[in-house]
């Protein structure tokens, strides 16, 4: 099984945080969220929100252990 731990940086700006969210907005290890979708809701290209989510966050990727052989 596969989980995601996201992280934010402390001092994030207000009108960053909504849109970092909604980047990394997951459901049953889903993204719910299309780049292209959230640039349209908040007027920014994609290259700006790039910038965003690389500056002030970072999603790390957690391999569990199978339940079945126990290897990770």
């Amino acid at each position: 099984m596969i989980g995601y731990n996201i992280y934010f940086v402390l001092n994030t700006p207000d009108e960053y945080s909504k849109i970092i969210q909604e980047y990394w907005e997951i459901d049953n290890n889903d993204f719910c969220n299309k780049p292209t979708k959230i640039c349209e809701k908040y007027n920014i290209d994609i290259k700006k929100l790039t910038e965003i989510v690389r500056t002030y966050s970072l999603c790390t990727i957690v391999h569990n252990y199978c339940s079945d052989c126990g290897i990770p």
